[in-house]
C-alpha cells in the first residue's frame, strides 16, 4: 500500500503580503501559534521578487495595494507553472460579490474579510497547506510512476531487443563453429563429466556419449601431451581465469590430429570455480603448412647463402685483380701519370673500396640469418677498442674536413665483448657520422658506464650532420633502410650497416638506440655488459675510480 505525505514533517511556508504594516504584524500574531515559517511582503513586486528567489507553500494577499493591487499579483503568480499550484487566500476589505469573483477568476483558493477571525484564519490556512501537501505529494508520486513505467517499458524492449539479437548470435555462432570445425565442450567439475557439441566428437572420431566421462577424453589425448594440458587447466582454475595450448590426439584408427584448445572457467554465486567452457579446432592442416613453410624457409635460406657466397666469391676475384692493377697506375709503375688519369684512377679505387664494403655486408648479414655469425665474447679493454677505430678513420675525417675526438676514462673496466665485433660496430658507427657530417663538423666517440645500470657501459658516436627526424628513427636499424643523403656525396651503400650493427650489440648483450637531434646533429648510442671479476659476464664489478677521473683525449684532430 502506498504511504501517505507526511505533513507538519516540514514546517510549511507562508507569505504575508500587505500594504500596511498592522495587518501584517496582526496575521504573523494570529498564525504565530501554528509553528509556520512566516514572512512578509509590503507590496505587490515585493512579492513576486519573493516567491521568484523561494516559492512559499501558502500566500495570504491583499487585494487593494498601491502599485500592483492583489488581483495582479494572483494572476501573475497562478500564470506561472512553477507556482500556479501555490494556494492564494485573499484578505480584503471588499465583501461585494463581484470582489469575490474577480478574486477567484485571478485564482485566489479562499477569501477572508477584514476584520479576520482568528479561528477561521487558522483553519482555512491549515486545510489548505493539508490540501497542498497532499498535491505536491501526488505530483511527485505521479512523476515517479510515469518514470518507473518508461523505465520499465524501455527495459522490456530492450530485453526483448537482447532477446532476439542473442536468438540470432546463436543461430550465427553455431553456423560458424559448424563452418569452421570448433567444437564446443563444458566441464562439470563436481561429477567430473564432459558435455560435447557435434563438431566434438567429429574432431575426436568419438560415437557421442552424454555426459561424455572425463577419462574418455583424457584417454584420447596423446599420452606425452596429456600432462602438460591438464596443467594447463588446473592452472586457468586456480587463477580464475582462462588458458589456451595446443596438443596431439589418438584417432581411433590410430592416426595422430593437432588440436587448439582455449578454456574458461565459470564461477558460481560463491566466487568458486564451478565449470570449464572452451572450445577446440583441429589445426593438423594447418601444422602441415607451417611444417612445409618452414622447410621451404629453410631451403631458401640455404639457397640464398650458397648463392651469395657464390656470388661474393666470384666478385672477390676480379675486383682484387682491379684493385691491384689501380694501385700499380697509381704508384706509377706502368709510367707516370697526369694529374687528370691520376684523379680517374682514385675514383675507380674508391669504389672498389665501395663494392668490397658491400659484398662484406651481404656476406654478414647471410651469416647472421642463417646463424653462422659466430660471438666470442672475451675481456676487451675499452681504450683499445676506441682508439684503434679512432686511428683507422682519422684519415678518412681529415680528407672530409671532420673534426675527430673520442674521450675514455683511463680507469673504465673492460666489456665482456667480442673484440672484433666491437670494432666492427664501432666501424660502422663512426664512418656513417663522418658520411653525413659536412665539412667544418666534428664526430665525437665516448664511453663511460651507464648511468642507469653499471653493469654496462655506454657508447656514444655523436656528430654536427644534419640530424635525423622522428620518422626516420623509427626505421633506421632495418635492414636495407637508407636515409637519403642530405649533403652532397656519391659515397652510398645497401643500408645493412645499423641493421648489423643492431644484431651484433644484441647478441653481445646489448642495446643500441638513436637520439634524435633535428638540425643539430645525432648520437647513436649502444651499451655492452661489464666483465665482472666472479663470472666474467654482468653483474659488472665497476674498479675504484680515482678522484679526479683521468681523460684519455689526444684532442681534436682536423
Amino acid at each position: 500500500m502506498t504511504p501517505g505525505p507526511e505533513i507538519g514533517y516540514h514546517p510549511s511556508r507562508v507569505l504575508i503580503v500587505d500594504d500596511e504594516r498592522h495587518n501584517r504584524d496582526l496575521l504573523e500574531v494570529m498564525l504565530a501559534p501554528e509553528g509556520l515559517l512566516l514572512q512578509t511582503a509590503a507590496s505587490g513586486e515585493e512579492a513576486l521578487a519573493k516567491v521568484a528567489q523561494e516559492p512559499p507553500d501558502l500566500i495570504l494577499l491583499d487585494i487593494m495595494m498601491p502599485g500592483m493591487d492583489g488581483y495582479k499579483v494572483a494572476t501573475d503568480i497562478k500564470g506561472n507553472v512553477a507556482t500556479k499550484n501555490i494556494p492564494v487566500i485573499v484578505v480584503t476589505a471588499l465583501d461585494d460579490r463581484e470582489a469575490r469573483l474577480r478574486g477567484l477568476r485571478a485564482g485566489a483558493e479562499e477569501f477572508l474579510t477584514k476584520p479576520v477571525d482568528r479561528v477561521e484564519l487558522c483553519v482555512r490556512v491549515r486545510n489548505l497547506l493539508r490540501l497542498k501537501a497532499y498535491s505536491d505529494y501526488f505530483d511527485q508520486y505521479s512523476q515517479m510512476l510515469e518514470s518507473e513505467v518508461s523505465s520499465r517499458t524501455a527495459d522490456l524492449v530492450e530485453r526483448t531487443k537482447q532477446t532476439a539479437e542473442l536468438r540470432l548470435l546463436t543461430e550465427r555462432l553455431s553456423l560458424a563453429t559448424a563452418v569452421a570445425k570448433v567444437g564446443v565442450w563444458e566441464w562439470d567439475l563436481a561429477s567430473n563429466t564432459l558435455t560435447w557439441d557435434a563438431t566434438m566428437f567429429d574432431i575426436y572420431g568419438c560415437t557421442p556419449v552424454v555426459p561424455m566421462p572425463y577419462a574418455t577424453w583424457s584417454a584420447a589425448v596423446y599420452p606425452e601431451d596429456l600432462a602438460g594440458v591438464e596443467a594447463n587447466r588446473r592452472r586457468a582454475i586456480d587463477e580464475k581465469g582462462q588458458g589456451s595450448g595446443e596438443y596431439r590426439i589418438v584417432m581411433p584408427d590410430g592416426s595422430i590430429r593437432n588440436v587448439s584448445g582455449i578454456e574458461r572457467v565459470v564461477l558460481d554465486d560463491h566466487a568458486n570455480v564451478s565449470r570449464v567452457i572452451g572450445v577446440d579446432m583441429d589445426v593438423t592442416e594447418r601444422k602441415k603448412a607451417e611444417e612445409a613453410l618452414e622447410q621451404i624457409r629453410q631451403d631458401q635460406m640455404r639457397f640464398k647463402d650458397e648463392f651469395l657466397s657464390h656470388v661474393s666469391h666470384e666478385l672477390r676475384s676480379p675486383l682484387t685483380a682491379i684493385k691491384q692493377f689501380t694501385s700499380i697506375l697509381l704508384g706509377g709503375l706502368a709510367g707516370e701519370l697526369n694529374p687528370e688519369q691520376r684523379e680517374y684512377q682514385e675514383i675507380v679505387l674508391r669504389n672498389i673500396a665501395q663494392l668490397q664494403s658491400m659484398i662484406d655486408d651481404l656476406l654478414e648479414v647471410t651469416r647472421l640469418e642463417s646463424g653462422k655469425l659466430t660471438i666470442e665474447p672475451e675481456r676487451v679493454s675499452v681504450v683499445d677498442a676506441v682508439t684503434d677505430t679512432f686511428n683507422t678513420l682519422l684519415g678518412t675525417a681529415e680528407v672530409k674536413g671532420v673534426a675527430l675526438s673520442y674521450h675514455v676514462p683511463a680507469d673504465l673496466p673492460p666489456v665482456h665483448a667480442d673484440r672484433t665485433r666491437l670494432r666492427q660496430i664501432l666501424i660502422i658507427l663512426l664512418d656513417n657520422a663522418i658520411k653525413f657530417t659536412p665539412a667544418g663538423g666534428s664526430v665525437t666517440i665516448q664511453a663511460r658506464p651507464l648511468p642507469q645500470d653499471p653493469r654496462f657501459l655506454l657508447f656514444e658516436v655523436s656528430d654536427t650532420g644534419c640530424g635525423i627526424g622522428p620518422e626516420i628513427s623509427e626505421r633506421i636499424f632495418e635492414r636495407l633502410y637508407q636515409v637519403s643523403d642530405r649533403i652532397q656525396t656519391s659515397r652510398k651503400g645497401l643500408g645493412l650497416g645499423l641493421y648489423i650493427c643492431k644484431e651484433l650489440v644484441t647478441r653481445q648483450g646489448g642495446h643500441i638506440w638513436v637520439k634524435r637531434r633535428p638540425q643539430m646533429g645525432t648520437t647513436f648510442s649502444f651499451t655492452l655488459p661489464v666483465v665482472s671479476l666472479d663470472t666474467g659476464v654482468a653483474p659488472a664489478l665497476l674498479l675504484e675510480a680515482s678522484i679526479t677521473s683521468q681523460i684519455i683525449s689526444p684532442g681534436v684532430y682536423t
